[in-house]
């Protein structure tokens, strides 16, 4: 990396490579770092943690690397007196030289550490993880670091991510809605054109249904030509058959008659859903199918005592119309900021410029592939 490359606020510090043991005394206790790839205890420390979104858990990551493969699982574990009190969810992407990356945020996800909270106090243990950030963007030559932090994450969690000079946040806002309340509280709490929405399509004779993988499958297309109209990128079908057959997707579907009209996908966790995947076929929007959808996918979180709905952070490259459709629930508007390490300072400016084409290309390629399969 060149000591003379500048970002706002002054010079990037050259990276300190750390040693390589992975044990480090602190204050009179051991903190040994390994690899987290083991789901079964992964997961057991998500459960543990209040703030843990779908996308903390094993499957996330599993799937993410088994369907694309560009991208492994390089989460760790940081261990106590041989207990697991902490975990750094991580994903490696590796392209063509020197296009490498480290990742809590792929396809604008949650991530960061997860933290028991009997240990957000340690301020060894969060330096601890805010090291082994940088040492692994040592190990694999990556050029930067992302993580977006979930909104209900405390601030020990951005305290631990923002050290450094190297650290950049990004402010990003989430609407939020609760749901450990009573149901027609919520349903009060809809936009009055919400409400009518969904009372318009009920009298259409829309009918909505929780999906399995095959009936998710026959509803693909309409994301599909979705993405396509709204020039966006379709995730392909694997990925999201991997988290359905795992459970950490949920897939609703709106017919109108015997015609498949919209689908909408949820990630889900026992404390959290999260508004992931919608669209629908234009001809139908009279039906407003989508409003249909999202009043039954709140209703089914309510049913299985999921706290919180999560509609997602805005991005810079979304819809104003989706923007403002996310707004009308009755949510919470919350900070979820964007956070950025950077180590190689012009190799990120490359991708950024380069990466929405590459990301084209690949898709394209990938649904040629797929073709060929069939």
């Amino acid at each position: 990396m060149d000591p003379r490359a500048r970002r706002p606020g002054g010079l990037i510090p050259a990276p300190v490579v750390l040693p390589p043991n992975d044990r480090l005394e602190n204050a009179g206790q051991a903190i040994l770092v390994r690899d987290g790839s083991v789901a079964e205890e992964w997961d057991e420390l998500a459960g543990r943690v209040p703030w843990a979104t779908p996308q903390h858990y094993f499957a996330w990551g599993a799937s993410l690397s088994s369907s694309f493969g560009y991208l492994k699982i390089a989460h760790r574990l940081f261990c106590i007196r041989d207990e697991v009190v902490a975990g750094l969810p991580l994903i490696r992407l590796s392209t063509i030289a020197p296009f490498t990356g480290l990742y809590s945020q792929v396809f604008h996800s949650y991530g960061g550490p997860l933290i028991r909270p009997d240990y957000l106090g340690d301020e060894n243990l969060l330096r601890r993880i805010s090291d082994e950030i940088d040492r692994l963007a040592v190990r694999h030559r990556a050029f930067e670091v992302r993580i977006l932090i979930p909104p209900h994450a405390p601030k020990a969690v951005a305290r631990c991510l923002l050290a450094g000079d190297r650290t950049q946040a990004f402010p990003r806002l989430c609407v939020v809605m609760a749901l450990d309340r009573p149901l027609d509280r919520i349903v009060h709490g809809y936009r009055s054109s919400v409400r009518r929405a969904v009372m318009r399509s009920l009298r259409r004779g829309v009918v909505v249904e929780t999906a399995d993988a095959h009936l998710a499958r026959r509803a693909f297309p309409i994301y599909q030509a979705t993405m396509e109209r709204v020039g966006g990128t379709a995730k392909p079908w694997r990925f999201i058959e991997s988290l359905v057959r795992q459970g950490i997707a949920v897939p609703f579907v709106a017919r109108h008659g015997s015609r498949l009209i919209g689908v909408v996908i949820l990630l889900v966790s026992p404390r959290a859903a999260i508004y992931w995947i919608s669209a629908a076929v234009p001809e139908a929007s009279e039906c407003r199918p989508t409003n249909a959808l999202v009043d039954h996918a709140i209703r089914w979180c309510h049913d299985r005592g999921i706290p919180r709905f999560d509609f997602t952070t805005t991005i810079r490259q979304e819809r104003p119309g989706l923007t403002r459709f996310k707004s009308q629930w009755g949510g919470t508007s919350l900070e979820s900021p964007l956070v950025v390490r950077t180590y190689r300072p012009r190799i990120q400016r490359v991708w950024s410029s380069i990466e929405p084409a590459a990301r084209r290309t690949y898709a394209a390629w990938d649904r040629w592939r797929a073709s060929l399969s069939r």
